[in-house]
């Protein structure tokens, strides 16, 4: 993401489908298969970059749109992984779910720790309260409010294709 500045850009004319391998939640669909489209002579690396991580971050609304349908209350959550250092990622990833990313400070081992809590807690008995809680934070990333509805657009755009991709031999 380097490449791409500080800040995140609306979504541009190149868009990216990422279901290379199929796509589970929230569609449990193993046989979709997506791609690039919009693609002209002009699109360069930057024009790529932008455009895969634009379809990873719209995959993830996905699964936040399907968590919210639930009537689960969503008004912030934690960035991890190797993705949270990235500053551009979270920064699009917060507008494109229009909440606040909070980064732990140490947020790249966040799923490994999640992970080791859930198995201590089955295999002690623990009190999950007790030991999910919260990490220290390092920063709370807004959404840009400016480009919220490019990307609420863009969305509605990604969602409606995936039954014409669904389609496709």
């Amino acid at each position: 993401s380097g490449a791409l500045g500080d800040n995140p850009t609306a979504p541009g004319p190149v868009k990216f489908y990422p279901y290379l391998s199929g796509e589970r939640t929230p569609h449990n669909d193993a046989q979709v298969r997506g791609g690039l489209t919009g693609l002209d002579i002009a699109s360069g690396p930057t024009d790529l970059t932008h455009a895969v991580m634009t379809g990873v971050s719209f995959a993830l609304r996905d699964s936040f749109e399907a968590l919210k349908a639930t009537g689960a209350q969503l008004p912030s959550a934690l960035a991890i992984g190797g993705g949270s250092r990235s500053d551009y990622w979270t920064r699009m990833l917060a507008t494109t779910l229009s909440i606040p990313l909070e980064r732990p400070d140490e947020g790249a081992f966040g799923s490994a720790l999640g992970a080791a809590r859930i198995a201590m807690c089955g295999d002690t008995g623990a009190d999950p309260a007790t030991i999910m809680t919260k990490p220290p934070i390092a920063d709370v990333i807004e959404p840009q409010a400016d480009l919220v509805s490019a990307y609420d657009e863009a969305y509605a755009a990604f969602a409606s294709a995936y039954p014409k991709l669904k389609a496709m031999p």
